[in-house]
């Protein structure tokens, strides 16, 4: 036999056997030169012998072994001999190892046109060779990755974000064997486009009082990572590509200008952003960007007269105006680079403003954008003064407060403005004092007001006197002390941060007023509770204000609900009323109506031991045992280990499509009881990392029973089951302890489940369901994480007795399952969350079972069960027939396992007489009954139909 370098090596032995009876013989493992064959194949039997010695019920005649190698073999002629010890036989393999000259193959899959830049690409190919691949690589210009070998022939890699910067990108692959034997793909070109602009129309601007705008946008581009930065031309009619004003993202859906001058026009445009990129090439230019061109309005006195005649004399706003334009602008990036220099997302610190047409009392010293005035001695008085003629607190012309100015020395060393003593303005004078302690240059600036830090974690609720309760967490400006800071390095004065919380909402309208907050309170308050309100749904917001009134502006709200029934409901399913519970992982499902789109689950305990009806003062608070649970079936784990035992109630509310909950819930009783419980249920990850699931449930002779867990998992347990009480355990089981199956076209997904009653009995004459969940969170009829079709998922259950995966089926008791798949009777039927007449218990539908992806079959006995995909393979380098020998008197058919979808079978005598042929289609294996075949030995040949490949085999029947 000759086999190329790096090829695997299968070694076959023939042993003859000149005795005329069964003999059972001891076959040492044997050495191949500088390897060693570590175990031997019976060639018609796939199972893998002990190391060194192996038994074997050896039958007369020629008898045929095989053994793959996993080692490298090195070139040159190699010799096998295999003795056996008890007879004194030999057989010696020749084999040699040639050079391997051949180049891999690869087939690149297509990488469609249209990727967006700063975005990376995944690439895949099929790599083959005919002997091994050493490596693959992905080139993209003068960069490469290695690539991975995934599944089969496959191998994937990925073309980074930072080196799709260009309009095309190119690539290819480079394949080399052991032997280094390399295959070059031709290069591949793919055009490269910017991430979509917003649209014109989905671009909102609503005016504030205070010649501030909000921007916003109704829709996100849809791919990860890409966010917006706004830029605007200050007034001047050309945007300032170099400093962005602010972002908008899925968590900040909108930004609020600065004030903005009276009588305007500002240019504003919002261009899309990735993180994906590299440092410094993060903005994406797009080819349409549309501007925002906003006018802001002009001041005019006017009068209004009320009632009865006379007037008020007032300021009246000329409205806004503003457009968005689809022209294009910025076309081609900044100075025709394609890329735009970004900085780093803004952050509250100060920066200062140079004040012009500031009045200087002494000689300036040179001609500049900034007033600066020599200093000679030290401590010698500086002033400087502003202009404010109208005394509005503002400097004329700008919405500079005056009570935030500062002189600065400007440090030829450092080259930068410092401070380190204290400004005095005088708003009476117009003028800025302040004591120079050195020699240097100073002027006046304004520093940047920081605006406070929004609070957090709003929430609202009814109180059961119909007040709304507001809660908060303090503002991050409060909570870390933060300053707002007038010079910029450790010496220079600063002010503590001072917060106060405005409160604004709607009164009910459905739209928050905040000209007119509703109360203020001093920091540290993290609450509010309203009057007592009329029935309805109100909103209300909350916003920090600092110590010299600067208001952050977020626009969010919490909607408190005061006696406005939601028209969703629900009802605690599981656990049933007067259950005992004990674990920190006990299942708790609710049935809710088809227009719910969430539940919150709640629990109380009763702190009396006698208690009045109706009485609240029996009862604790309400307490959320998770968040609200938007994902039907509603369950949820609840951890009751840490609760004392004794008496408590529990509820589902139910939210409808407005949000609204269901404000009279109906409540179910429950007891935490540690030592007479009647359902005990652990594995919390978070509790008990290290354990798997584990439900344990009373079961009585005299009620049939629902037992279920939060994913799905469960059994519905007839009445009669059991003699006597006992304890039903569900437990999950890790896939690392089971066997595999042998049908190798059966391929596990990870969920097994062992079933047991505390009594031991695990045999029925009734049928008991047993419920299995899988995965499929996107609906996409493929189990998540692996290529499995649900379509293609069973139930099997472990024949413990035999170590072997059966179906399940009401036909598959512990002493059946020896034709597997046949069974007229099986159920395996699978639930993709719509009705099924056949998932019944009594009168009552498995509702939660239903909203979870889940399996069931009906058995009479209990034992291990998982949930395999049956697929045929795609060749036939698999194969392998059991039981061989095949013995009448104990099996009942011999099967071809590992097959392709569509397969021809021949057997034949080693004469070459046709014995049977036959073609079908299979779900990777099929059951031959060979009645009226005499005793023997004989040859299969399976053809796939469709020309994926052959194989050929001894199998012997024995009568």
């Amino acid at each position: 036999m000759i086999y190329n370098y790096g090829e695997q090596i299968e070694v076959k032995i023939d042993i003859e056997n000149p005795t005329t009876s069964t003999q059972i013989l001891e076959l040492p493992s044997s050495k191949i030169y500088d390897f060693t064959v570590d175990s031997l194949y019976k060639y018609s039997d796939a199972k893998t012998f002990a190391l060194s010695k192996t038994v074997y019920i050896f039958q007369p005649g020629n008898t045929a072994y095989s053994e793959k190698v996993a080692q490298i073999i090195p070139e040159g002629q190699h010799l096998l001999t295999t003795s056996i010890e008890d007879l004194n036989l030999t057989s010696k393999y020749v084999f040699d190892v040639t050079a391997d000259t051949i180049a891999p193959s690869v087939a690149v899959q297509t990488v469609t046109d249209g990727q967006y830049r700063y975005f990376s690409i995944p690439v895949a190919a099929n790599v083959t060779d005919n002997s091994a691949i050493k490596s693959v690589m992905l080139f993209s210009g003068t960069n490469f990755r290695e690539m991975v070998k995934t599944a089969g022939d496959l191998w994937t890699g990925t073309i980074p974000a930072d080196y799709n910067t260009s309009d095309t990108l190119s690539y290819h692959i480079e394949a080399i064997d052991i032997s280094g034997n390399k295959s070059t793909t031709e290069t591949k070109t793919i055009s490269i486009k910017d991430v979509p602009a917003p649209k014109p129309e989905d671009i909102t601007v609503v005016s504030q009082q205070d010649f501030s705008y909000i921007i916003g946008l109704k829709n996100f581009a849809e791919l990860s990572g890409i966010y917006y930065r706004v830029y605007y031309d200050k007034g001047t009619g050309v945007i300032d590509e170099a400093n962005p004003l602010g972002i908008i993202n899925e968590s900040a859906k909108t930004l609020i200008t600065p004030k903005l001058a009276p009588s305007t026009e500002y240019k504003f445009v919002i261009m899309p952003v990735t993180e994906l990129a590299a440092e410094n090439t993060d903005a994406l230019q797009s080819s349409d960007i549309p501007e925002i061109s906003i006018k802001t309005p002009s001041n005019a006195e006017d009068f209004w007269t009320a009632g009865g005649g006379g007037g008020i004399k007032m300021l009246a706003p000329i409205p806004s105006e503003f457009r968005i334009s689809t022209d294009v602008v910025l076309s081609g990036g900044n100075n025709g680079s394609g890329v735009l220099p970004i900085i780093p997302s803004p952050i509250p610190i100060p920066y200062y403003l140079p004040i012009p047409g500031a009045t200087l009392p002494v000689v300036i010293t040179k001609p500049t954008d900034y007033y600066y005035i020599e200093v000679i001695l030290s401590s010698q008085p500086i002033a400087i003064g502003y202009s404010d003629d109208n005394q509005d607190g503002f400097l004329d012309g700008t919405f500079i407060k005056e009570a935030s100015l500062v002189i600065l020395r400007y440090d030829e060393i450092e080259k930068k403005w410092l401070g380190g003593f204290e400004t005095t303005v005088d708003t009476q004078l117009n003028k800025c004092f302040a004591f120079a302690d050195r020699a240097g240059m100073y002027a006046l600036f304004s520093v940047f007001q920081i605006e406070p830090v929004p609070i957090s974690n709003l929430t609202g609720e009814a109180t059961e006197k119909s007040e709304a309760k507001i809660s908060w967490q303090q503002s991050s400006s409060a909570i870390s002390q933060q300053y707002n800071v007038y010079y910029d390095n450790n010496l220079y004065l600063e002010k503590f941060y001072s917060a106060k919380y405005r409160i604004y909402w709607d009164g009910g309208t459905g739209t928050v007023d905040y000209s007119n907050p509703l109360a203020e309170l001093q920091n540290p308050a993290v609450e509010f509770i309203s009057q007592k309100l009329e029935k309805g749904i109100y909103k209300f917001a909350v916003r920090v204000v600092d110590i010299e009134g600067t208001e952050e502006q977020n626009i969010n709200y919490v909607t408190v609900n005061i006696n406005v029934p939601g028209s969703a409901s629900a009802s605690i399913r599981i656990p049933k009323e007067g259950k005992r519970l004990r674990g920190n992982a006990v299942t708790v499902i609710a049935d809710a109506t088809p227009n719910t789109t969430g539940v919150l689950f709640q629990y109380k305990s009763v702190v009396a031991q006698f208690i009045e009806p109706d009485k609240s003062d029996n009862y604790t608070d309400w307490i959320d045992i998770t968040s609200i649970d938007k994902k039907p079936s509603y369950a949820i784990y609840w951890n009751v280990s840490s609760l004392p035992n004794g008496k408590y109630l529990i509820r589902a509310i139910a939210y409808d499509s407005l949000n609204l909950p269901d404000i009279n819930p109906a409540q179910t009783t429950v007891y935490i009881d540690d030592v007479n419980w009647d359902i005990s249920e652990d594995g919390n990850p978070s509790v008990d990392a290290n354990n798997q699931h584990r439900k344990q449930e009373k079961i009585t002779e005299t009620n049939a029973v629902e037992v279920m867990t939060a994913d799905g998992t469960g059994a519905i347990v007839p009445e009669g089951i059991v003699e006597k009480e006992s304890v039903l355990e569900i437990k999950t089981l890790a896939q690392k302890n089971l066997p595999l199956p042998t049908d190798s076209s059966l391929e596990p997904i990870d969920v097994f489940r062992d079933y047991n009653f505390s009594d031991g009995k695990s045999e029925f004459e009734k049928e008991v369901t047993i419920i299995l969940p899988y995965p499929d969170e996107n609906n996409d009829g493929i189990v998540d994480g692996t290529d499995k079709k649900t379509e293609s998922l069973e139930i099997y259950y472990l024949d413990e007795k035999k170590n072997e995966w059966k179906k399940a089926d009401n036909r598959s008791g512990l002493g059946d399952g020896t034709n597997p798949g046949q069974g007229d009777g099986r159920d395996n039927s699978k639930n993709d969350g719509t009705d099924n007449p056949n998932n019944k218990f009594g009168s009552s539908t498995l509702k939660g079972a239903l909203l979870t992806k889940t399996i069931s079959a009906r058995v009479n006995h209990f034992t291990k069960f998982g949930i395999f995909a049956k697929a045929p393979k795609t060749n036939l380098d698999t194969v392998s027939v059991y039981p061989n020998p095949f013995k009448p008197s104990k099996h009942k058919q011999i099967t071809f396992d590992g097959l392709t979808a569509n397969i021809k079978i021949k057997i034949y005598t080693v004469a070459g007489r046709l014995v049977d042929e036959f073609e079908t289609s299979t779900d990777g294996s099929y059951n031959w009954n060979p009645d009226g075949v005499a005793s023997g030995v004989y040859i299969y040949y399976i053809e796939d139909k469709n020309g994926n490949g052959s194989k050929k085999g001894k199998l012997a029947i024995i009568r």
